[in-house]
């Protein structure tokens, strides 16, 4: 998408809200923490890009987790009565934090959601590239072609914890994450790959990791004064108080 990756990690490290880059000119929306907030995003998107009849493709991630939230039916419900150029990916890791799939999705399958919307669903196998490659590039196609919206349901499983909160070792077995382990994208991916095009594709990777990391690193805090800048298009009342009131406070 043309995003550089310091850029867009400089959310991550409370840098800059909303990345150092052109959401617009790029297409890649900044990074949204609501769980499920980014599905209707999508479809305003696809409705727009509708509208102005263009060939632009909304495509939105998120979990199974968030495949409960109501903005995300009400957003199929939509795609599929206004046939919109959208791809739902949901990335089923098997657990809603410490929930496992089958107790928060009813009929285990949010593919099989997609079919109470009148649109396309399909599960694959998250943890090959492949796969997931072929699914998307089909699914962008067809709602360029005026086939409407397409839900991917991609089924892998989360090594690690949800969050640092998080103790895996209360709800699953070591046991059960070795077998995923065995299956780790990157491993599978790697078995597909020629001894060339593994070393080729491994030094790709520690140059770009080398690169991002000694770019972060040397990311300045923004002005502390920016605080009060881009809240509001024109500054309120009381958003300017705020402001006159830390300024008083810095001077005293």
């Amino acid at each position: 998408m043309g995003v550089d990756l310091v850029a867009y990690l400089a959310t991550h490290l409370n840098i800059w809200h909303g990345g150092l880059y052109d959401p617009k000119a790029s297409r890649l929306a900044p990074f949204n923490a609501v769980v499920g907030g980014p599905v209707t995003h999508a479809v305003g998107w696809a409705m727009g890009a509708k509208l102005d009849e263009t060939d632009g493709v909304a495509i939105v991630y998120f979990g199974d987790g968030a495949s409960s939230q109501g903005d995300v039916h009400e957003a199929m419900n939509f795609a599929g009565v206004y046939r919109l150029p959208v791809v739902f990916f949901c990335q089923n890791n098997g657990w809603a934090i410490s929930l496992p799939t089958e107790r928060q999705v009813a009929g285990g399958s949010v593919a099989a959601r997609a079919a109470g919307y009148g649109i396309e669903g399909h599960r694959v196998d998250g943890n090959d590239v492949v796969a997931v490659f072929e699914a998307t590039r089909t699914a962008l196609d067809r709602a360029r072609n005026g086939g409407g919206a397409t839900v991917i349901e991609a089924m892998t499983y989360r090594m690690g914890p949800h969050s640092t909160s998080d103790d895996p070792g209360r709800y699953r077995t070591p046991e059960q994450e070795q077998v995923w382990a065995e299956r780790d994208p990157l491993s599978v991916a790697g078995k597909q790959l020629t001894a060339e095009e593994l070393a080729t594709a491994e030094e790709h990777a520690a140059a770009v990791v080398r690169e991002v990391r000694e770019g972060l690193l040397a990311l300045q805090p923004p002005p502390v004064e920016e605080l009060f800048s881009f809240v509001y298009r024109e500054p309120t009342a009381a958003l300017s108080e705020q402001q006159l009131a830390w300024k008083v406070a810095l001077d005293a």
